[in-house]
């Protein structure tokens, strides 16, 4: 089952936060389009489908 990119985005941003009294960094629009791009092919490795349905795209 693929899951909604925009909702990817909004766990990872909420970690981010959780995370931020420890010393974590803010997070940015590219650290959030990289580590996205990340969770995808780690999850496309790992089980052989995709995490979500967008398509990831190069910006110009």
């Amino acid at each position: 089952m693929a899951y909604k990119a925009q909702d990817i985005a909004n766990k990872l941003i909420y970690l981010a936060q959780m995370d931020e009294p420890n010393g974590g960094d803010a997070m940015t629009n590219l650290k959030l389009q990289k580590l996205l791009y990340y969770e995808q092919g780690y999850h496309l490795a790992a089980f052989g489908t995709p995490l979500f349905d967008s398509n990831i795209e190069a910006c110009r």
